[in-house]
């Protein structure tokens, strides 16, 4: 197998730097959504944005935007039917799941759909690199601000309403904050894979955390590594210049496997003592 050693250009880095923004603010999230239970919800949530991916090709506007027009209204309004209603999160996004895949299927023509489900990481430009830093800037402000609150909401949002926390409000920017890193994400490895990114490296990090702490510091490095490794791999061995997602996922999901395999050895010497 060849591998190229001119693969470090210009171009190259503002996808691996987009790719390492995204993958570290993903990660970030991914630990409330699993602490929430919330795992296959940003699965489902994925497939809701496709709808704004054809509607940004039929009016050949960003994929970005397109996906925020039609992930944010949802994610608010099912955030004030959750309130109001109180019918589980999860089954909310499922009633509209189909539908909107059905919409985002029917919109997308052959070779968008592809680009829509897998991303296609040779369209991103300088553009989408300042972009990226500035929507990532967002998110980690607000999870900084916010870290406390968004941990007790995940350990009990009834706990949380006892103590007076603004549980509406910072689900509300969560919500938004998820939306912003899938639209994102779908121009880099795509609405099928998204919430892989999202789960697999907060995942890992559980597997091998002793406290949340560990798991933040854990999760930010397990998805910037597997991020990295797959894009490097992507472009310099496999040469594959548009759809890389599915190698970043592969990384993400070895390195999943060697920290469960770790904390399967830990559990027998435990055991053992």
């Amino acid at each position: 197998m060849n591998i190229s050693t001119n693969f470090i250009t210009a171009d190259f880095l503002f996808i691996l730097g987009s790719g390492v923004l995204v993958a570290a603010a993903g990660s970030l999230l991914g630990i409330f959504l699993v602490s929430r239970k919330m795992a296959l919800v940003s699965d489902a949530l994925s497939h809701v944005a496709l709808p704004g991916v054809g509607l940004a090709f039929i009016l050949n506007f960003d994929i970005f935007w397109g996906v925020l027009l039609a992930l944010i209204p949802v994610l608010l309004v099912l955030n004030l039917i959750e309130q109001k209603v109180r019918i589980d999160f999860s089954t909310l996004v499922g009633i509209i799941f189909a539908f909107s895949l059905a919409v985002g299927v029917f919109l997308l023509p052959g070779e968008e759909l592809l680009e829509g489900l897998f991303g296609d990481i040779g369209k991103i430009m300088k553009k989408d690199f300042l972009i990226t830093m500035v929507t990532v800037s967002f998110v980690a402000i607000f999870i900084i601000k916010y870290y406390r609150e968004l941990l007790l909401i995940s350990f009990s949002e009834e706990w949380a309403r006892i103590k007076k926390t603004k549980v509406t409000f910072i689900n509300a920017l969560f919500y938004v904050s998820l939306a912003l890193i899938i639209a994102l994400g779908i121009k880099i490895i795509g609405a099928l894979l998204i919430s892989s990114l999202l789960i697999i490296p907060a995942s890992s990090a559980i597997n091998l955390a002793r406290n949340s702490k560990e798991m933040i510091i854990l999760s930010l490095l397990f998805g910037v590594l597997g991020m990295t490794a797959g894009l490097l791999f992507a472009e310099s061995v496999a040469e594959i210049t548009s759809f890389a997602g599915p190698v970043v996922i592969i990384a993400q999901t070895a390195i999943f496997a060697f920290t469960f395999a770790v904390k399967k050895i830990r559990s027998k010497k435990s055991s053992a003592k």
